[in-house]
């Protein structure tokens, strides 16, 4: 895997490995300094000939980012790498030097194209886009859930208290009878007393007090078995409102399970707690926009797709630190790096390095210096126009002696006359002037005396 060392704007590849033609899936590992803090967002860009893509950090995985593979299936080509790191607030922005990753070697090209392509900036901010919008509305959905089971424990505890204040009025409507009902029987008792002290005085008005006594005594039986049949049906009641709100009365099948205590607990629950007022609203608070922040439902903050939009464009855009189309057409143009001989080779069509020209030359001599004529001590040697003057300018050699140019000739020197050449014999002495007479130490010399 390529490793590439992220030193704040400095981008330089440590390890690299060969990137062919049609690779799918190759992968390139970022291994940042710590000028690169969390809360810094990066974006990768590849770019390879005349492809550039783009790959947001959301795509990666520890650090491990996939090269787009369209930036793969032409060889011959240089891969280029950069990162684009900037906060939110766009406080922070740090474009690095490109990485030069390498040559895409040629591949084996008998491959079947497998391959979805690496989506655009805009679907990647698109994707993620939709993964925080699902969480939301899974987030939302769970909410309306719970609020709704929260709406039905509300509603059976809501029946459970209308059925105890029901039966709460049935028992004081008894109560009120029974009341009603003694006071009449007290009535009748009193009456009866009365009738029965005037009793001597008028047996019809005994009789008819009796009479009275008798009925007053079956109204007050009746009104009290009725107020013993509304106590009997409040304290019924009662046991029902109790067994709807909390169960375990054991007057109604599975209510401990079904009841408005264990539909609110169940609830509140779903609800991640339950609330009595969210927002300055209370109640059955439902949802309203603005009640969550995308980090609260896992989504990235608003505006911020546009942020890495204006970051990328801005970063496309400058001119400084990116080539136009018209100077990579340029640059495409230019002739492949130069392959130097040390050497000066037979055969061989490259250049030759500096160091490699100046050795061969050292084993040459150097530029000769020519001399037009004949020149006393100069070691250089002569044109050959100039020698051919100078010996124009000398008698020849078979003619010097047999012939009268000599007479017109200056002798220096000569040789003279031997051992060899008898006494008698006509030849050219060696001879010498001296101030004394002195014998000659050679055969045939002749020294002449001055004075």
């Amino acid at each position: 895997m390529t490793t590439i060392m992220i030193g704040k704007a400095l981008a330089t590849v440590t390890e690299n490995e060969t990137l062919t033609s049609g690779m799918i899936n190759a992968k390139i590992k970022f291994e940042f300094s710590d000028d690169w803090t969390s809360s810094i967002s990066k974006t990768a860009i590849f770019t390879a000939g005349d492809v550039t893509k783009v790959v947001l950090d959301s795509y990666w995985e520890n650090n491990v980012c996939s090269i787009p593979q369209e930036c793969l299936e032409k060889s011959d080509e240089i891969l280029m790498v950069g990162v684009y790191g900037a906060d939110n607030a766009n406080v922070v922005a740090i474009p690095t030097v490109w990485a030069t990753v390498g040559k895409i070697r040629k591949g084996y090209e008998g491959y079947e194209d497998v391959s979805t392509g690496t989506l655009p900036i805009w679907a990647q901010v698109q994707s993620a886009a939709a993964q925080s919008a699902t969480a939301a509305k899974n987030a939302q959905d769970a909410a309306e859930t719970a609020q709704g089971k929260a709406e039905d424990a509300q509603e059976a505890a809501e029946a459970a208290q209308a059925e105890a204040e029901t039966a709460q009025g049935k028992a004081e409507a008894a109560q009120s009878k029974a009341e009603t009902a003694q006071g009449k029987a007290e009535s009748a008792q009193s009456a009866a007393e009365s009738a029965a002290a005037s009793a001597a005085g008028s047996a019809a008005s005994a009789a008819s007090s009796a009479s009275a006594a008798a009925l007053s005594e079956d109204a007050a039986a009746e009104y009290e078995a009725g107020a013993k049949t509304a106590a009997a049906s409040a304290a019924a009641n009662g046991k029902l409102s109790e067994s709807w709100a909390v169960g375990g009365t054991g007057v109604r099948e599975g209510e401990d399970t079904n009841n408005a205590k264990y539909w609110a607990m169940a609830a509140q629950g779903a609800a991640g707690g339950g609330v009595t007022s969210f927002n300055g609203r209370g109640g059955a608070v439902a949802p309203q926009k603005g009640d969550y922040t995308a980090d609260m439902v896992g989504a990235d903050a608003q505006g911020a797709a546009e942020t890495v939009q204006d970051n990328l464009n801005t970063h496309a855009q400058n001119t400084t630190i990116h080539i136009t189309s018209a100077e990579r057409a340029k640059w495409n143009g230019k002739q492949n790096a130069l392959t130097f001989d040390t050497a000066p080779t037979e055969g061989s069509t490259n250049p030759v390095t500096s160091d490699g020209i100046k050795a061969a030359l050292d084993d040459v001599q150097n530029s000769l210096v020519l001399d037009d004529t004949p020149t006393t001590n100069s070691s250089n040697l002569v044109k050959s126009g100039g020698v051919k003057s100078a010996l124009d300018l000398k008698q020849d050699k078979s003619t010097a002696i047999t012939t009268s140019n000599i007479a017109n000739q200056t002798v220096n020197k000569a040789k003279y006359a031997t051992d060899g050449i008898a006494v008698g014999t006509p030849a050219l002495r060696n001879q010498y002037f001296a101030s004394a007479e002195s014998t000659p130490t050679v055969n045939g010399q002749i020294c002449w005396v001055y004075g």
